[in-house]
């Protein structure tokens, strides 16, 4: 038999270019799977209220049959990913089984065990077929989706005047926008000819229809994350690009960190902070005083509750992830969650010299900022994915340089590619 095809246990060759069409479709599928995983929560309601459509649910179910599929397929393979998603696992253990009994810190307990599986099984499928760019293509396209839905048909929510589609939290809504708008930028840059000029209308639509949602928040971080990936991508580093992309990075964390406004557009561009100042104030004198934690959910009887913070009832949490985990998980868990954040974006960072890399690190930065300003630790799931996706670079190149004897061989990197090649 030469080098050609591929013999299989019912005796009937297959070609080589048969087996790896199979293969690039079923790593397109993963990437569908893990897209919808990764913003199901931020778009897609749930319109009957039973488990059994629910779109996390739904995702998640589909993803843990792929991943368990890509596990048995590698032998049961386990790399230092997995031991790291281990670890983190255990330093959050304390604030877990310190989880307050009402009924957020319940949710939060479960919320937080199916984040840890979100980013094992994330983790398994990224090391199986790395990341098809269906999954970019995905999320450009949910949220230049959700971009035309609020200009069509949005309606005025409670929140002080923002847009909304379906009663779905507005500020959900200007990420996925914003998401939207991130990327159609991006891949308007190294686009060709009509593509590019679609990609750069979509791109304004998206950015637009994001200020409707009177979030600042998505729209600043989405700046931020544009203006990282160019002055990180190996791609681009002219000085030029560098002062501009500097200072660029410097008024928009100034910008977010004023936080969000008032009203619609309004709101993008002004001073007030919906209270988070002093909820983050309040959060850093706790962390510091109670380095165990005060448990998962717990934070509600520790801070001084804002009227409209007051509404939520036991439902507190710190608006930033970062103190969120340090004033329920404690400084244990604090250093896990960085150590995972800081290895994830290390790998990221090592595949930025290609396009597709490139865009995956701006995702994960934009997920990132988001975290910094809004939702809570289960909340924000496209930081989990991003993370997990980092970690699944480097599961793959652990796999790939073992043979099933244990022996070193080549290392699989991905090859440059323009955007415009790989688009569907």
């Amino acid at each position: 038999m030469d080098g050609s095809s591929v013999r299989p246990a019912i005796g009937l060759p297959v070609s080589s270019s048969s087996v790896g069409s199979i293969r690039k479709r079923q790593g397109g599928f993963a990437a569908l799977v893990l897209a919808v995983l990764a913003t199901s929560n931020l778009f897609i309601p749930n319109f009957t209220g039973s488990i059994f459509t629910e779109p996390t649910a739904l995702s998640l179910g589909v993803a843990t049959i792929i991943a368990g599929h890509a596990w048995i397929s590698d032998k049961g393979y386990i790399g230092g990913p997995h031991l790291l998603i281990f670890l983190v696992a255990l330093t959050f253990l304390p604030g877990l089984l310190a989880a307050a009994p009402h009924h957020y810190g319940q949710s939060k307990t479960i919320g937080l065990a199916l984040t840890l599986l979100i980013v094992l099984v994330t983790t398994q499928i990224v090391g199986r077929w790395s990341l098809n760019p269906a999954f970019l293509t995905a999320l450009a396209v949910f949220g230049f989706v959700v971009a035309v839905e609020l200009l069509t048909i949005g309606e005025t929510s409670t929140f002080d005047g923002r847009a909304s589609v379906l009663g779905l939290n507005p500020i959900d809504l200007g990420r996925m926008a914003s998401l939207g708008a991130l990327l159609c930028a991006l891949m308007a840059y190294w686009g060709r000819g009509w593509w590019r000029g679609l990609l750069l209308v979509m791109a304004a639509v998206s950015a637009f229809a994001a200020t409707t949602t009177g979030s600042r928040g998505p729209l600043i971080s989405a700046g931020v994350a544009i203006v990282f990936a160019l002055l990180v991508s190996r791609r681009i580093a002219s000085p030029a690009t560098r002062v501009v992309g500097v200072s660029g990075l410097i008024a928009g964390v100034y910008l977010l960190f004023r936080g969000e406004g008032l009203d619609s557009s309004n709101r993008i561009f002004s001073q007030d902070s919906s209270g988070r100042d002093s909820l983050w104030s309040e959060s850093l004198d706790i962390a510091l005083t109670t380095p165990g934690g005060v448990g998962f959910g717990g934070l509600y009887g520790h801070v001084t509750l804002t009227p409209g913070a007051a509404v939520t009832g036991y439902t507190q949490y710190s608006h930033n992830i970062l103190l969120e985990t340090a004033v329920e998980g404690g400084w244990i868990a604090l250093a896990g969650i960085l150590v995972v954040l800081a290895i994830s974006f290390r790998y990221l960072l090592q595949e930025s010299n290609t396009q597709t890399g490139a865009l995956l690190l701006t995702v994960w930065t934009f997920a990132f900022i988001n975290a910094l300003s809004s939702s809570d630790l289960v909340g924000n799931r496209l930081l989990w994915v991003m993370v997990a996706v980092g970690l699944g670079l480097e599961l793959r190149r652990t796999r790939g340089d073992r043979t099933p004897t244990g022996h070193l061989t080549t290392t699989l990197r991905p090859t440059r590619q323009r955007w415009s090649d790989q688009s569907p």
